[in-house]
């Protein structure tokens, strides 16, 4: 009796904790933008992922629209993301949204940023907080997103080098 119940405990806390992907990512990566950790879209999207982050898209799926995502890899069993960082070509955005962000350049191209806290830290639910850097790159329209589970208004500093990392796919006057 007493080695089953110690069985199922021991079973529980490893299946919560192990993953067989390997470590689990940091919300925050501690380390510089690695090459060997790109990250392709068929459609020729790129971008450095931090360490011990994966993709979290079902690439089949994503085939027609260039966007790739990805999030610290986790335990098995949990409920909500810690972090993730997606980036994917969309429509021209409302003025209002527009409006409520911050105009910048991003990679030479003029571009919208705004960080607000999207949610607070409830009884059932930790908080998040959204960065969104909307990229207007010569009339293709870009958002890049870095979702993080914890109240701030500030990006964090190395999340820029990895935002600095994103390779867009040639438009369709600049392929001769």
């Amino acid at each position: 009796m007493i080695v089953s119940i110690t069985g199922m405990i021991t079973l529980f806390f490893f299946k919560n904790t192990w993953n067989p992907k390997g470590p689990s990512g940091k919300m925050i990566p501690v380390t510089s933008p690695r090459e060997e950790n790109r990250i392709f879209h068929p459609l020729g999207l790129s971008f450095i992922a931090p360490p011990n982050w994966d993709s979290n898209l079902i690439m089949k799926y994503h085939q027609d629209v260039p966007r790739l995502s990805v999030a610290p890899r986790n335990r098995l069993m949990i409920r909500y993301q810690r972090a993730n960082f997606n980036c994917m070509q969309i429509n021209q955005p409302e003025q209002e949204e527009l409006s409520k962000s911050q105009q910048v350049q991003f990679q030479g191209f003029p571009a919208f940023e705004r960080m607000y806290v999207w949610r607070k830290d409830s009884f059932d639910a930790p908080p998040c907080s959204i960065y969104c850097l909307l990229v207007n790159r010569n009339g293709q329209w870009w958002r890049i997103t870095y979702e993080i589970g914890k109240e701030t208004t500030t990006l964090p500093s190395i999340m820029r080098e990895y935002f600095d990392t994103i390779r867009f796919p040639p438009l369709s006057k600049e392929v001769v």
